[in-house]
């Protein structure tokens, strides 16, 4: 049995980020293929990636 955010569950999950990421000009998705929740643990690397990106503009 999957836990909360696998499964059918995450995909739903995911659709909703993504409907409220649509409806805000000013918000960027950023999806965490890799990861199911501790993005920060499991994929460093995009959350650095992301921060720098912000911090050029």
């Amino acid at each position: 049995m999957p836990g909360l955010g696998e499964g059918e569950g995450r995909a739903q999950l995911v659709a909703a980020h993504r409907r409220t990421a649509q409806t805000n000009p000013d918000v960027t998705l950023v999806e965490a293929t890799k990861s199911s929740h501790l993005v920060p643990l499991t994929e460093p690397g995009l959350v650095a990636q992301q921060v720098e990106e912000l911090l050029e503009d």
